[in-house]
């Protein structure tokens, strides 16, 4: 079980490294190592209200115009590395719900902080995660990573925000999870070893009789 855990998350973070490179925001923000956070005017008032799970001091700066999508810059140069508020509210707070009702209301948009997600995700918050997708984090890559942990109700939660089922199985099978195999064909997904040409027919035309791959 253990082995599976650990290849089935560098399977993921080698994903999220292509769309996102979340995964280095992952390590920056379990880090703990906050000296190393700029001090010039790039981690803002607001970001450190955040952190520090001061809701008041939060909504007062938001009531004073402060932009809930400034991220925290940790680090120097080459190795300057966003972290968005959301993210923030999420490893931060022992209970971030609050908080990230707060910054969602305030125009806080999930879709550019997709590490919020994943973190609420593997941290088995359901309630969380359901307010990013209501406020439009993207559920698909979101399924990935609860079937990766292995979070059924948030699974079934995502797939009812319209989350493809057929985004999961491939995860789901790098874990050998069949009762996570069985919930997304249950959802819809193509779980059987059907040709290409049969499960994605959109990408295929017949030339003079012969099948011919388009994209």
């Amino acid at each position: 079980m253990k082995m599976r855990r650990i290849y089935a998350t560098g399977l993921l973070l080698l994903c999220l490294i292509a769309l996102t490179g979340c995964s280095i925001v992952e390590r920056v923000l379990t880090s703990q190592q906050s000296e190393q956070v700029r001090a010039d005017g790039i981690f803002t008032e607001l970001n450190a209200a955040i952190r520090e799970g001061n809701l008041k001091e939060v909504q007062r700066l938001l009531d004073e115009g402060e932009s809930p999508n400034i991220a925290v810059d940790y680090g120097v140069g080459a190795e300057s590395i966003p972290v968005g508020s959301l993210s923030l509210a999420v490893n931060f707070n022992e209970d971030p719900v609050p908080m990230v009702k707060i910054l969602l209301e305030a125009g806080a948009d999930p879709s550019e902080d997709f590490p919020a997600m994943h973190n609420a995700i593997k941290k088995g918050n359901l309630e969380v995660v359901e307010l990013l997708a209501q406020y439009g984090a993207d559920v698909k890559s979101g399924l990935q990573s609860a079937v990766m942990f292995d979070q059924v109700a948030i699974v079934r939660m995502l797939l009812g925000y319209g989350a493809d089922p057929n985004k999961g199985v491939t995860m789901a099978r790098t874990t050998y999870n069949a009762d996570m195999l069985k919930l997304l064909e249950e959802a819809g997904a193509t779980i059987d070893n059907r040709p290409r040409h049969e499960t994605h027919p959109e990408d295929y035309k017949t030339r003079d009789g012969v099948r011919v791959r388009i994209r």
